[in-house]
């Protein structure tokens, strides 16, 4: 008997599986949707059983139904609900001699299956069990009394759906207080202004409160005059409503009806293009430019360069290479796996489809490549097979080049699938033409050549093809999110990602996870899992391609993480910390920290900046903390350097230390000096700016996993470094002697850290939640004691490889052991329990 509740091991999984082996299969669900339907699409092809579902609720949707009645081997019906409510959850599988049975809270829909926690509990039953006697008959009793799925039954059931009114529930707060994604950039925007910096760019989904945000720092900047541009009316209206519940100042629009002379305007790129002139040039003291994606062109380029603003504020969900130029610095940039996790974009099923199309040479023999018509039926065939959400699809398709997207467009269109193509060359008009078809279901897909450039905005697209080899994880996070707008009804995109055999083959691996860090076997694994409401799976063939791609290509070469780093570069500037984490690429930083010792050695290696040699050996101290997993060393040293270190600080811990006693201070507060070295100060003075970015980094990192599950001062699933345990455990000797041969023990706590699946003839194993361990002890020691008898808390560390492209690998903390069992041979075998 076994709990599956989404967390360790997840109801997808366990279905695949049981379909994959068993002989039939018996689904009783509530509720059906297209969204979970999808996810098991491949397994239910290659299965035979029945599924019972029901209207209860008018949940199940058509689509679903449609699907599910047209797979060969699976008997559907549907349970007509009317007065009686129908619940049931519940999944049987039919062994040669055996069954297995999986009851508990999940229907058959993709956050069910996924994401959701849930309770289900499987068991096995033997065939002449009671218990499964009595499942089998009430399945089998519903399951007669349940409808069969005709066209007539679908017809009337779509008209019953179309009926229904599902409102959502909705509440807004008349109070309007920053989020954490609005502070973090609010306080990103203020450190830019204190260094001068005149222009900013804030990335972030729709739905992510952009605006607001821009209200927040517009009120703390206090301009006397404030300009906001935008291209469409209905935005700016939007605009003006939420300033006007966050700003006390006189508001007006500057529109084609309405030319307000309020201190703060809001106003169209139309009107604004014809009367710009009239406005003295440093009139407006902040500009906020939203949409800022369009506002590369001939009528943003006349207002912009005429205006000098003391600061500008670009806003876009959809950036592209030319718009780095015009705002200089990011203060923000929601990335995909954070814009995923706030919900701010559609989650996404993504399917790895293996392509044994040559892709060497040039773009134009690869476009040559492509073009063929064999392909295109093999396309075609896996739209068709993995369908898309919604009434009707409306796809966006990423070629080579412009000679390959007009082939594939043709060829769909011969076809009989309303298609089109654009490229960059297109105008403006045109392309807005086509978007609008897409929308309307007059175009099925929309095949584009570098369009992510372009910044283009679709909302509808509910389907994703990735016709060409992508090699920048940069460039496939963007065209990924080009699908990913959320808009009304859509729950999922589909993305079929057409893997051919070359270099860089495992993008959909480092775009999700801003950059590989860690197992590479475990971070496949780990995707395939959960990714926030999202579902990744790959065939066969395909997995096996981009693991062996993993495995021989060395992501931590200086060669590869300065290529890395220049894709990153969007400004052509010396990208600082702050910058490419505001990218959302953390993991880039920590993989360069782990290579040259700090981010300052980089720099000073690649981009020639030079560094005094104390400066960078206090980095090299600091950044081998990183990332921190307590803030204590950061919080000091960052409050020591940001007050004045040769004033009343010093003075006031030497007061406290009662250095100047008197017979009214009885309690000696510090007990010992708590000032810089002479070196350090030196340091400070020199390289401030560098050492409160790398503190910042190391803090605002921090806050994202300080409320995470910990047990005594660990967090699970955090990984640790020996070093990291023994400054945690606050060892009270020379940090480097804490070491020893696996397990260590300290103030009543044994650590244990451990190398699982390592090949040996006792390989230490971690299955179900529970250890496998083996030591060389004699049975009466005085470990094994108190391993048994539980005498001391153990605490796990564990890793599955030793070291990754040259680095060494830390270990993950899974928690607190509990003693099982023991088995004594050459060695003692232990069973622990992760509690």
């Amino acid at each position: 008997m076994k709990l599956i509740e989404n967390q360790k091991l997840f109801l997808i999984d366990e279905l695949k599986k049981n379909l994959f082996e068993c002989k039939k299969f018996y689904f009783n669900v509530a509720f059906m949707s297209f969204s979970g339907v999808q996810l098991l699409l491949e397994s239910l092809h290659q299965s035979r059983g029945k599924i019972l579902t029901s209207s209860y609720l008018g949940f199940t949707d058509v689509k679903s139904l449609e699907v599910v009645n047209d797979i060969t081997g699976i008997e559907l019906k549907i349970f007509i609900t009317k007065t009686q409510g129908f619940h049931s959850k519940g999944y049987i599988f039919e062994y040669e001699n055996y069954y297995k049975i999986i009851i508990g809270s999940s229907n058959l829909t993709s956050s069910a299956l996924k994401s959701n926690i849930e309770w289900n509990v499987e068991i096995i039953e033997k065939k002449d069990s009671v218990f499964l006697g009595e499942v089998l008959d009430s399945f089998d009793s519903l399951f007669t009394q349940a409808n069969d799925i005709t066209p007539e039954f679908l017809g009337s059931y779509r008209e019953y759906i179309k009926s229904l009114i599902q409102k959502p529930f909705e509440f807004v707060s008349k109070k309007i207080i920053p989020n954490n994604m609005q502070i973090k950039a609010l306080n990103n925007l203020k450190e830019l202004r204190t260094e001068n910096k005149t222009k900013a760019l804030l990335i972030a989904a729709t739905g992510s409160g952009k605006t607001y945000l821009s209200a927040f720092d517009v009120k703390a900047f206090a301009p006397k005059k404030f300009l906001f541009l935008v291209h469409n009316k209905s935005i700016l209206t939007q605009a003006k409503r939420a300033y006007e519940k966050v700003i006390n100042e006189e508001m007006g629009l500057y529109t084609g009806e309405s030319k307000s002379n309020a201190p703060y305007l809001f106003a169209t790129i139309q009107s604004m293009k014809k009367f710009y002139s009239s406005f003295a040039r440093d009139y407006f003291e902040y500009i906020v430019v939203d949409e800022a994606h369009r506002s590369v062109t001939q009528s943003y380029d006349e207002v912009l360069n005429y205006f000098k603003p003391q600061f500008l504020l670009g806003m876009s969900a959809t950036p592209y290479t030319k718009i780095y130029a015009r705002y200089d610095n990011i203060c923000l940039n929601v990335g995909l796996k954070e814009a995923l996790k706030r919900n701010f974009v559609s989650p996404f099923h993504y399917y790895g489809i293996s392509d044994d199309t040559d892709v060497s040479g040039s773009i134009k023999e690869l476009s040559s490549k492509l073009s063929v018509h064999k392909r295109v039926d093999f396309i075609i065939k896996k739209m068709q097979f993995f369908g898309y959400d919604g009434d009707a699809r409306k796809a966006l398709g990423f070629c080579v080049d412009i000679s390959h997207a007009k082939y594939m467009s043709d060829q769909f269109n011969s076809m009989g699938i309303a298609s089109a193509y654009l490229s960059g060359e297109d105008s403006i008009h045109k392309r807005e033409s086509y978007i609008k078809r897409l929308e309307n279901a007059e175009l099925e897909v929309l095949f584009v050549v570098d369009i992510f450039n372009e910044g283009v905005d679709i909302p509808c697209i509910n389907t994703v093809l990735f016709l060409r080899p992508t090699e920048s994880m940069v460039v496939f996070a963007q065209q990924l999110g080009r699908g990913l707008r959320k808009a009304k009804g859509k729950e999922f995109v589909t993305v079929l990602d057409f893997i051919a055999n070359y270099d860089r083959s495992f993008m959909i691996v480092l775009a999700l996870n801003s950059g590989l860090i860690g197992s590479k076997k475990a971070l496949i694994k780990e995707y395939k899992n959960n990714f926030y409401g999202c579902h990744i799976s790959m065939d066969r063939v395909a997995e096996e391609l981009i693991l062996k791609k993993l495995e021989s290509t060395n992501l931590n070469t200086k060669k590869y993480l300065l290529q890395e780093y220049k894709e990153l570069n969007l400004f052509n500037k010396t990208l600082s910390i702050g910058d490419i984490s505001n990218m959302g690429f953390d993991n880039t930083v920590y993989r360069i920290i782990k290579v040259y010792g700090s981010y300052y050695h980089f720099l000073s290696l690649t981009q020639d900046i030079k560094y005094s040699e104390d400066f960078l050996d206090f980095a090299k101290q600091i950044s081998r903390l990183l990332p921190i997993k307590r803030e204590d060393e950061f919080v000091v040293l960052k409050n020591l350097i940001n007050k004045n270190i040769e004033d009343g600080y010093i003075y006031a811990k030497e007061f406290l230390s009662g250095k100047y006693k008197d017979s009214r201070q009885k309690l000696t507060v510090l007990n010992s000096n708590f000032g810089f070295s002479k070196e350090f100060k030196s340091v400070v003075k020199s390289y401030k700016k560098e050492i409160l970015e790398l503190l910042d980094f190391g803090l605002s990192k921090y806050e994202e996993i300080k409320d995470d599950r910990k047990i005594g001062d660990f967090y699970t699933n955090k990984y640790y470094t020996l070093f990291d345990v023994s400054l945690i455990a606050k060892y009270k000797k020379t940090l480097s002697s804490f070491r020893g041969r696996g397990l260590i023990h300290y103030e009543g706590i044994y650590y244990l850290f451990v190398n699982l699946n390592d090949n040996s003839k006792y390989e230490n194993t971690l299955i179900d939640n529970t250890l496998r361990w083996h030591i060389k002890e004699k049975i009466s020691s005085n470990i094994v004691k108190n391993i048994i008898n539980s005498n001391k808390r153990i605490y796990l560390f564990a890793r599955r490889e030793k070291k990754v492209d040259g680095i060494i690998m830390e270990y993950k903390f899974y928690g607190e052991l509990r003693y099982v069992n023991h088995i004594q041979n050459e060695l003692i075998s232990f069973d622990l329990k992760i509690i």
